[in-house]
């Protein structure tokens, strides 16, 4: 497969996988903490960092203390904060 195909593929599937998370909220899942992680990490791969930062933050507001998504922010935090004083 060629490289455009791959990027148009893997788009295709991170698109998929937020309609699939928001279908999981919409239907009321218990464990929401977990979908809108995951939904963070996606946004994040499809360099929405403003949208993956919200999501993390709504899961550690439902789970507080949540230590694999504080770090999760943290090193996107990091990353915005390095990617400006490069700017």
């Amino acid at each position: 497969m060629n490289k455009y195909k791959y990027l148009l593929v893997s788009a295709l599937l991170l698109l998929v996988s937020l309609y699939g998370y928001e279908y999981s909220i919409e239907l009321g899942i218990r464990q929401l903490h977990f979908v809108r992680d995951n939904m963070g990490m996606t946004f994040e791969k499809i360099g929405n960092d403003d949208e993956a930062e919200n999501q993390f933050r709504v899961a550690l507001e439902i789970e507080p203390g949540w230590e694999l998504v504080e770090k999760r922010l943290e090193r996107l935090l990091e990353r915005r904060a390095e990617l400006q004083i490069e700017e």
